[in-house]
C-alpha cells in the first residue's frame, strides 16, 4: 500500500466516514438480536417525519426481534413498543451496535 492511501485510511479510523458517521450501518443489514442506537435517519419526506413520531430517533435503542424471509419486513423493539418496518424504509434508517 503506498503511503499517502496508508495515511488516509488510517486518518479515517474511529471518525465519520464520508459516507457518514463511523460504525453507522443501514438498518435493513441487520439482523435478529442485533442491538443498538439509532444515529440518523436518511429521509426528509412525511415518512422521515413518522419515523421520528413512533420514536426512531438519534440515541434510540433498537432491537431487531424478527426479519421475515425473501425481503419481508423487519420486527423491532424501539425504546418500549415494537415496530415493523419494510426494508426499504428500514434501508434509511443508520444504526450503530451497542458497545
Amino acid at each position: 500500500m503506498a503511503d499517502g492511501t496508508r495515511s488516509a485510511a488510517t486518518s479515517l479510523q474511529g471518525h465519520a466516514s464520508p459516507m457518514g458517521e463511523a460504525g453507522a450501518v443501514p438498518l435493513d443489514h441487520w439482523l435478529p438480536g442485533q442491538h443498538g442506537s439509532v444515529v440518523r435517519v436518511d429521509r426528509a419526506d412525511a415518512f422521515g417525519d413518522r419515523l421520528a413520531e413512533l420514536g426512531l430517533t438519534p440515541g434510540a435503542p433498537v432491537t431487531v426481534l424478527r426479519k421475515a424471509p425473501f425481503c419481508g419486513p423487519m420486527l423491532l423493539r424501539v425504546r418500549q413498543f415494537a415496530l415493523s418496518l419494510r426494508l426499504g424504509e428500514a434501508a434509511a434508517v443508520r444504526v450503530a451496535a451497542a458497545g
